[in-house]
């Protein structure tokens, strides 16, 4: 039996990979040149460092939300200060 999978994120990849492991014909379709959808990462040719493509307006939220938090539990609790 063939399967097709659209998305070679996380779950694509995955269930792919399990789906040929059983014995399937699998064949993966993705807009992007790459796997790893989001997750996806590169590395520099310049510094050559590994860069999170996709990754930093994920995190910029909760960074937002966890300093907001850390302020509000340093006036609930000034010991933390010390």
């Amino acid at each position: 039996m063939k399967i097709a999978i659209v998305g070679a994120g996380f779950s694509g990849a995955v269930i792919g990979r399990e789906l040929a492991d059983a014995g399937f014909t699998v064949e993966i379709f993705d807009q992007r040149e790459h796997i790893g959808g989001n997750c996806y990462t590169a590395r520099d040719a310049e510094t050559n460092v590994m860069v999170h493509t996709y990754g930093p307006h994920i995190f910029t939220p909760i960074i937002k939300w966890y300093g907001t938090m850390l302020i509000v539990l340093v006036h609930l609790n000034p010991i933390l200060i010390e």
